[in-house]
Formats: structure tokens, C-alpha cells, sequence
């Protein structure tokens, strides 16, 4: 995992050191508003070894505070997020559902007028909840628990138009896809 990481810092070094002066001009201005929608495949396995694949739709939505840092801009915003997994079990099926809201800071560098590279951090917590169905008589569900959410954001943005763009993004948090991919729309 940490040789994926160093891969993505490199490869992001390279884009910027590349990246040419007319980059400088900001394709987000301050007051900006963009608003994503992504998903992204969740996995997870169980104490048998078996893994299972679920998903994770969500909605994040940035403001861009300020446009004049450097070769980007700041934003903040916040993620609304599902995380829904199902895995089959020798006498039962298990079913896990959580539900984030989590604030999030990001900083954008433009590596060329049409791709945008930004990372940041996300803080928030999550309604977690477990059911297990035995039958469609016996179904026991656990109480709905907050948990953490906690971690790091890097992504592109690669600009269609002014306004619309398609974007990709690896998090570290919980209860949260690895990897999503979406669209974003600017106003």
C-alpha cells in the first residue's frame, strides 16, 4: 500500500514540474460551487477468509474559498456517503449499511488548464448498521452505532467544459470507497 502512495506522490510531482506557465490561470475561481457524484466498489472478507464486494454511492459538494495559492485553490465542502456490503454466510446472509457525513478541506493544483490534481483530508462520523438474516421469519439487526470518520483525499479532475468535468479520487477513510470515480458539475 505504501508503494501505491509513493507512485501517486511521483507521479503527481512529475505533472506539476510539467505543467506549463498558462496553468496558472485558476479554471475554479473563488465562489465556485462543485458538486460530484461518485461511486466506488467496496470490499471486505470474512472470518473464513471469503471476500465479498459491495458499493458506495456519495454526494460531496466544495466551495472554493480562495484561487490565489500558489498554482491552484482551496475549497471546503463536505461528503454525504452510503456504504452498503452483503456477504453470504454458511447459515445466514450478512448485511452491513453505513451512512457518512463528513467536512472536508482540499487543495487543487492545476497541472494543465483542463486536468486538476487535488488532495485534502475529511473528518466526520457514520451510522453504521449490521443485520443478519437467518430466515424470513429470524432476523437479527444490531443497534445503529456512530463510528469515525477519519482520512485523506487524492484525486484528478480532468475538465470536459468549463463546467463539467470527470474525476477520480483514492481516500484512505473509513467507510468510504478506495476508489471512486464520477462526475462533477461547477457553478
Amino acid at each position: 500500500m505504501k508503494k501505491l502512495y509513493i507512485s501517486l506522490l511521483c507521479a503527481a510531482a512529475l505533472l506539476l514540474s510539467a505543467a506549463p506557465a498558462s496553468a496558472q490561470e485558476d479554471p475554479n475561481p473563488t465562489g465556485t460551487i462543485m458538486i460530484s457524484a461518485d461511486i466506488g466498489p467496496v470490499f471486505d472478507k470474512n472470518e473464513y477468509g471469503n471476500r465479498y464486494m459491495g458499493a458506495a454511492p456519495f454526494v460531496a459538494a466544495d466551495y472554493v474559498v480562495t484561487d490565489s495559492i500558489w498554482k491552484g485553490h482551496l475549497s471546503v465542502g463536505a461528503a454525504l456517503g452510503s456504504y452498503f456490503l452483503s456477504m453470504p454466510h454458511a447459515r445466514a446472509k450478512l448485511s452491513f449499511t453505513a451512512f457518512s457525513l463528513a467536512p472536508r478541506v482540499l487543495y487543487g493544483i492545476n497541472a494543465y488548464k483542463f486536468l486538476e490534481i487535488h488532495f485534502g483530508a475529511e473528518a466526520g462520523a457514520a451510522l453504521v448498521r449490521e443485520r443478519t438474516i437467518y430466515s424470513e421469519d429470524y432476523i437479527r439487526a444490531s443497534d445503529p452505532t456512530v463510528a469515525l470518520v477519519l482520512g485523506g483525499i487524492l484525486g484528478v479532475r480532468y475538465n470536459f467544459t468549463g463546467n463539467l468535468s470527470a474525476n477520480a479520487e483514492i481516500r484512505t477513510s473509513s467507510y468510504t470507497p478506495f476508489l471512486s470515480l464520477g462526475v462533477t458539475y461547477k457553478f
